[in-house]
């Protein structure tokens, strides 16, 4: 079982579980967090994909309020990677 499915089927939520990711492997670009996805789940839900796209990690003080919030992100991301754990 991959890192990322053991996280998230203990409890962890999915917006803390890839910052964690994203942390261990040198701040992960976009692209680079959907490949590792993609290949630990076998296929990625496209709104998993639009979700990472479009997820506000707070990284850009500028930005503040746009995309998704951590709350909106990991409803999105459950509800689609759920079945496929």
């Amino acid at each position: 079982m991959s890192a990322l499915k053991e996280m998230l089927l203990s409890g962890v939520r999915p917006s803390e579980a890839f910052r964690e990711l994203i942390g261990q492997h040198g701040d992960l670009s976009g692209t680079s967090l959907i490949k590792m996805i993609d290949e630990e789940f076998d296929g990625i839900p496209a709104p998993v994909i639009h979700a990472i796209a479009n997820w506000n990690r707070g990284n850009n003080p500028d930005r503040k309020g746009w995309g998704l919030n951590d709350e909106q992100f990991d409803e999105v991301v459950m509800s689609a990677l759920n079945p496929r754990m």
